[in-house]
């Protein structure tokens, strides 16, 4: 029943998007036209429809490389096929579907923020510190190695072995989680400085946080207690799982005294 409802939206949404957008005579199959490009035409219709105009997209996209100070053509952008988050990667700008429905204020500052990514060449610094945290370890581990021999004599062989292990793995990990939640408080400030205007920023991530606590609460009405441990969320909204950013409290905090 519910595949038939479901069934019945798509394809009354389909219709009207059809039906509103073009005339009665351009829907009868002709020689040049034939069934499967009057489905693609509609299929692209729709999909602008739901996603809005992307000639406004890629015009928001130009407005906010200028306020970065950034060249528009030198950077891509486009619209994810996804509804993942939003990312910069190569200087290549990609704005996941649930971002695209934002408010205009909150997407400008989810772009910027993503130029900001690149401007200060944050992917580059991650690398540069992935680098330098593995000859880290690999020197640590020499180092600890001495020192389980000495522990093997001491403590057992157990307990020797599971120092320098832990502590190997651990020190780049902290790292590099200590660099990311440190380059993404830069990428919100910059935005933010850039955009002279923060309650953008503000609202983008009070949105996110009720939106946590709302799909926690789902998930808990429908599985029960075990529901956290696949989506840990606080009274907050926080995702307790998220080790690359900061907490959204926290970047609400520190946007709110952000000095535009």
């Amino acid at each position: 029943m519910k595949k038939a409802f479901l069934g019945l939206m798509m394809f009354s949404l389909v219709s009207g998007c059809v039906f509103s957008s073009t005339r009665a005579d351009q829907l009868i199959p002709n020689s040049q036209k034939t069934l499967t490009t009057m489905i693609s035409d509609c299929c692209t219709q729709l999909f602008d429809r739901l996603c809005g105009n992307v000639i406004d997209q890629q015009t928001l996209f130009k407005e906010t490389c200028q306020k970065m100070g950034m060249d528009a053509q030198k950077i891509k952008f486009h619209i994810g096929n996804s509804v993942d988050d939003s990312y910069a990667q190569n200087n290549t700008v990609v704005l996941g579907l649930r971002d695209a429905f934002l408010p205009k204020r909150e997407r400008e500052f989810v772009i910027a923020h993503e130029l900001a990514h690149i401007k200060n060449k944050d992917n580059r610094r991650q690398y540069i510190l992935a680098g330098k945290a593995s000859v880290g370890s690999f020197c640590l581990s020499i180092g600890l190695d001495i020192v389980r021999s000495r522990l093997l004599q001491t403590k057992g062989r157990a307990f020797g072995e599971f120092i320098p292990a832990v502590l190997c793995c651990a020190a780049p990990f902290v790292m590099l989680v200590a660099q990311a939640k440190r380059l993404e408080k830069e990428a919100d400030l910059t935005a933010i400085a850039a955009l002279k205007e923060k309650q953008g920023a503000i609202d983008f991530f009070k949105r996110f946080c009720e939106e946590n606590k709302r799909i926690s609460k789902v998930n808990y009405n429908q599985q029960g207690f075990f529901s956290m441990l696949r989506f840990p969320v606080d009274r907050h909204g926080n995702y307790l799982r998220d080790f690359t950013h900061p907490r959204l409290t926290d970047r609400i905090a520190y946007c709110s005294a952000a000095v535009v």
